[in-house]
C-alpha cells in the first residue's frame, strides 16, 4: 500500500499518518458505538424537602415545591413560602370565608372585628378574588338582618309600657292570619330588595372607580369590598350615635377595602366612592336651577298676560 500524498511504500499496518511525509491516512471506519437507551431520571424533588417528589413549581421563582411549601398569593397564583416571605404576597383568607373550619359565629365575629379595627391589614392580605360570590353577600345579608332584629328589639323595648296598656284586654289590630302573611312577605321581599341594592350600588361604584382610573380587578372585588363594609352596621341601631357613625365608619372600611382588593391608591378609592354623591348633588343643583328658571319664566308670563289681554289705550 502506498501513501496517497507522496507515493511512499507504507507498512502492512500503517498508522494514522505517513512516516515519510506526515500526511493523514484514510483509516478504516470503526463500527458505530451501540446506542445507549435513555433512562428517565427520577421525579424532581422539593427544594426545601429533598425527600419529597413533586412536579409543582412556584409561579414566581420557578423552583419545585411540595404541597406543604406552596402558598396561594393574593392574585390566586401558587408561590412557595420563600417568595411569600420575600414579597409579602401570601393571601390570608377573611375569617368569614374560612368559616367552615372556625364556625359561623366565630367567623362572623372575627371578620367584623378585623374589618372594623384593622381594615388596612385585613384587605391588604386578603385574596383579590375567590370565585365564591355568596361569601361576601351572605355576610352583608346576615349583618343587615341582625341590625334589623336589634333595632326592632330596641323599638319594642321602648314601647313596651305603651303596648302593654294598649293590648291589655283588647284584640290585636290584625288577625293572626294577616300578621303571619305580612311577616312572610317581609321575610321574602326585604332580603330580595337588599340583595338587589347590593348589586346596584356596588355596580355604580365599580363604574365610578373605572372612571377615576382604577382598572385592576373586576366586579367581584368591588362587591366583596362593598359587602364587607357592612361590618359596623350594628352602630346604626346603637343609642345616641344612630346612623351617622355607621355611615362614616362604613365609608372608611370600604375605602380600605377598595385600596386592598382593587389594588389602588387611597385617593382613587375615596374619589370613586364620593363620585356618585357628587353626581347626585350636581344633578340636584341642576334640577333646582331648572325649576327656578321655569318658575321665573312662568311669573313673567303671568305678569304680561293681563296687559296683553286688556283693552287698548
Amino acid at each position: 500500500m502506498d501513501c496517497p500524498h507522496c507515493q511512499a511504500a507504507l507498512e502492512d499496518e500503517p498508522g494514522s499518518f505517513c512516516a515519510a511525509c506526515g500526511g493523514a491516512l484514510r483509516s478504516v471506519p470503526s463500527e458505530p458505538a451501540p446506542a445507549v437507551p435513555l433512562v428517565c431520571s427520577e421525579a424532581p424533588r422539593c427544594t426545601v424537602h429533598s425527600d419529597r417528589p413533586t412536579r409543582q413549581v412556584c409561579g414566581r421563582c420557578g423552583l419545585f415545591a411540595c404541597g406543604e411549601c406552596l402558598r396561594v398569593s393574593r392574585t390566586g397564583a401558587a408561590i412557595c413560602a420563600a417568595c411569600v416571605e420575600r414579597t409579602n404576597e401570601g393571601a390570608v383568607a377573611i375569617p368569614w370565608e374560612d368559616r367552615s373550619g372556625t364556625g359561623v359565629l366565630v367567623g362572623y365575629l372575627k371578620t367584623t372585628a378585623a374589618v372594623m379595627l384593622s381594615p388596612g391589614k385585613t384587605f391588604r392580605e386578603a385574596p383579590t378574588a375567590t370565585g365564591r360570590w355568596w361569601d361576601p353577600i351572605s355576610y352583608a345579608l346576615l349583618s343587615w338582618l341582625l341590625s334589623l332584629l336589634a333595632g326592632g328589639a330596641l323599638i319594642l323595648a321602648s314601647m313596651e309600657p305603651w303596648l302593654s296598656g294598649k293590648l291589655k284586654g283588647s284584640d290585636l289590630p290584625f288577625p293572626a292570619s294577616q300578621t303571619l302573611l305580612f311577616t312572610a312577605l317581609g321575610l321574602v321581599f326585604f332580603p330580595a330588595a337588599f340583595l338587589g341594592m347590593l348589586f346596584v350600588l356596588s355596580g355604580v361604584e365599580h363604574l365610578c372607580l373605572k372612571l377615576v382610573g382604577v382598572q385592576t380587578r373586576g366586579l367581584e372585588a368591588t362587591l366583596r369590598a362593598y359587602c364587607y363594609s357592612y361590618a359596623p352596621v350594628f352602630l346604626a341601631v346603637a343609642p345616641v350615635v344612630e346612623n351617622t357613625l355607621f355611615f362614616v365608619w362604613q365609608l372608611v372600611c370600604r375605602g380600605y377595602a377598595y385600596r386592598g382588593l382593587r389594588e389602588t391608591t387611597g385617593g382613587k378609592a375615596a374619589l370613586g366612592m364620593l363620585l356618585p354623591w357628587g353626581l347626585c348633588a350636581g344633578g340636584a343643583v341642576l334640577l333646582i336651577l331648572l325649576a327656578g328658571l321655569l318658575r321665573g319664566r312662568g311669573r313673567q308670563a303671568a305678569a304680561l298676560e293681563p296687559s296683553a289681554s286688556g283693552p287698548p289705550a
